[in-house]
């Protein structure tokens, strides 16, 4: 079934986007499934992306010649 579903985006570098996230929060207070938000520092931290990031190096694409979509 996993090859049947597109693959979601995301940034090869492991960041997120903290306005996705809080558009999330939104969504789970409005349908009920948390009864009220955290601040922005709470739901994302972002030191371990940059902590691996400046270990490992910038996302380069081994193969270029791939026509394969998402990351697969």
């Amino acid at each position: 079934m996993l090859h049947q579903y597109t693959w979601p985006a995301r940034h090869p570098n492991g960041r997120v986007s903290m306005r996705n996230m809080l558009d999330m929060q939104a969504w789970y207070i409005r349908n009920k499934y948390v009864s009220s938000s955290s601040p922005p520092e709470r739901l994302l931290d972002l030191r371990y992306v940059g902590a691996a990031a400046g270990r490992l190096g910038a996302f380069k694409l081994e193969n270029t010649e791939s026509k394969l979509t998402g990351c697969r």
